[in-house]
């Protein structure tokens, strides 16, 4: 596998991706805790919610289940697992921090897993969402839709995504990045939440998965660390969410959270489905999204 690349070698500052705001820029708290932030701060952020009654806006039963994160205006990855028990609801996604005063939902248009899903053993717990409008439209459209009540306009900031690293690398040992998404469940029930980590060698992660299969090439882990008081409420609805590395001044998606220890023992660390190595085959899906991470790769015709 590649190291991180220098700002020659790193394609995404090539297009416009992963730009942080001044606050997200901060130093990292010690790893291990969990920091509150404002949605402005990670714009790409959306979390997956299951709708129990979509047919009637006035009683819809919300529940967040999973975060997520955009790569494009219309595609966002997030965990395969997520929908492995959810499948006769229907479910849409937030974008926006409730607490903050904003929010908007978009339907599924499809969804993609990755080839060899298994979820007893959380191998390739990988998804690729493709969502019915583009994130750039959403104001007026659901306005327009009154699925729900348009709050606040959001200003133009769901143009943003983050950034796709460059094929094949991974984030060193010793690394510090950030978890970054809406613990908990109930809709409205929590603030956006930074979790800084510190990235582990690979080859020391199989021996937390307990049992589970672990392919160096495929997963990344972060180190151990002190227990988290309260952990087992933080831990649920984070599945899905994006392992973010700041990389020449941008944030970059390196891996998506798949795995907790049990009973949601952080102190094990956490398990990260890799998207370095899964890059041809979002490409090849998302193709024709032009995208600089998706240069050098050849799609079958």
């Amino acid at each position: 596998m590649l190291t991180e690349p220098n700002s020659t070698q790193a394609l995404y500052l090539q297009h416009k991706c992963g730009e942080p705001s001044l606050s997200s820029m901060k130093n990292p708290v010690t790893s291990g805790q969990y920091a509150s932030a404002s949605v402005d701060d990670f714009p790409w952020l959306v979390r997956i919610v299951i709708v129990e009654d979509y047919t009637n806006s006035s009683k819809m039963q919300m529940v967040g289940i999973c975060g997520g994160v955009l790569i494009s205006p219309r595609w966002v990855i997030t965990a395969r697992h997520c929908f492995a028990e959810h499948t006769a609801y229907k479910a849409v996604i937030q974008y926006g921090n409730p607490k903050d005063g904003g929010q908007q939902f978009v339907e599924f248009q499809q969804l993609y897993g990755y080839p060899g899903y298994d979820d007893l053993y959380n191998q390739n717990d990988f998804l690729l969402v493709q969502l019915k409008v583009s994130s750039i439209s959403l104001p007026q459209l659901f306005f327009n839709m009154r699925l729900c009540a348009l709050q606040r306009p959001l200003h133009g900031i769901l143009m943003q995504q983050a950034c796709l690293p460059n094929t094949d690398v991974i984030p060193s040992e010793g690394r510090h990045c950030a978890i970054v998404g809406w613990p908990g469940g109930a809709i409205g029930s929590t603030t956006l939440q930074v979790f800084w980590v510190t990235i582990e060698h690979p080859t020391k992660c199989q021996k937390r998965y307990c049992g589970l299969k672990y392919d160096v090439n495929m997963n990344i882990c972060d180190k151990e660390m002190p227990p988290v008081r309260s952990s087992g409420e933080k831990c649920h609805g984070l599945s899905g969410s994006p392992l973010l590395c700041r990389e020449h001044g941008r944030w970059v998606v390196y891996g998506v959270l798949n795995w907790s220890g049990p009973r949601c023992d952080v102190s094990l660390g956490h398990g990260f489905a890799l998207t370095s190595t899964r890059l041809h085959w979002l490409c090849c899906i998302m193709s024709p999204v032009e995208l600089p991470a998706c240069a050098s790769v050849k799609c079958d015709t």
